[in-house]
């Protein structure tokens, strides 16, 4: 397969990352239209959400890093075939890639942030991307 396939392929992939990813920061940010504001739910409750939503994060970041490690290997090929415009190209992507990592570990942060300690069997540590 030619570097082009490899590219168009992994830019194929990294669109439905970063829609996935779309996806999870929405969900995380919108209020739940089951309880109205200002009404506690239950701990047990409360937990479970967070559960669900820190592994939707997760598997958004595994994603990430299997995307990160595709482009690394079509910039090494790139790099050796002397296509440096490609090579260039990678680099945005990858910057992206990084970018959109950062912003799972703050959506982390905030979520731990306003749990406080009610679930205190929900650390997350994102695995960092490379």
């Amino acid at each position: 397969m030619t570097v082009r396939k490899y590219l168009a392929g992994t830019l194929l992939a990294m669109t439905m990352v970063f829609g996935v990813a779309g996806v999870a920061t929405a969900e995380t940010a919108a209020p739940s239209p089951a309880a109205p504001q200002g009404v506690d739910r239950p701990d047990g409750q409360v937990c479970q959400r967070v559960h669900n939503i820190l592994e939707r994060i997760k598997a958004v970041n595994e994603r990430l890093k299997q995307a990160a490690h595709k482009l690394a290997e079509l910039r090494a090929k790139a790099e050796a075939a002397g296509k440096t415009a490609l090579v260039q190209k990678i680099d945005q992507f990858m910057a992206r890639v990084r970018a959109i990592h950062d912003h799972l570990v703050q959506l982390v942060e905030k979520i731990r942030d306003r749990v406080g300690n009610r679930c205190p069997d929900q650390p997350l540590v994102l695995d960092p991307v490379t």
